[in-house]
């Protein structure tokens, strides 16, 4: 049986221009999963950004907002209930300034491996 049952992964681009900041944005997206792991269903959150090594050495270009720079990865124990608690909290728990996204739930095929 799989350490971790599900995951969801949520890839975002922020908002450009219009008074929209980058760092704010990031800010209180951090701040966000504060409030996402306390709902039920969710048992933990981490936030990546694009790494500048695949900027520099593979991307030609930086990235397009259909490539999401952010990733959002959240540790579920049942999808069924997280993406209640997450439909119901939406609005109190908003990302602003979130231009698109994507979303998807996994579930674990094989336990995690780690080195010793």
């Amino acid at each position: 049986m799989p350490d971790s049952k599900h995951i969801l992964i949520v890839q975002t681009t922020p908002e450009r221009g219009a008074g929209h900041d980058e760092k704010h944005w990031s800010e209180e997206y951090t701040g966000l999963l504060q409030g996402v792991v306390q709902l039920n269903g969710v048992l933990s959150a981490q936030r990546f950004k694009l790494s500048t090594f695949q900027v520099a050495t593979i991307l030609s270009a930086p990235p397009t907002p259909d490539e999401h720079p952010y990733l959002a990865i959240y540790e579920v124990d049942d999808p069924k209930t997280a993406s209640e608690s997450l439909a119901e909290n939406a609005r109190r728990l908003g990302a602003h300034g979130t231009a698109s996204s994507r979303s998807r739930y996994y579930d674990a095929i094989s336990d995690r491996v780690v080195r010793p």
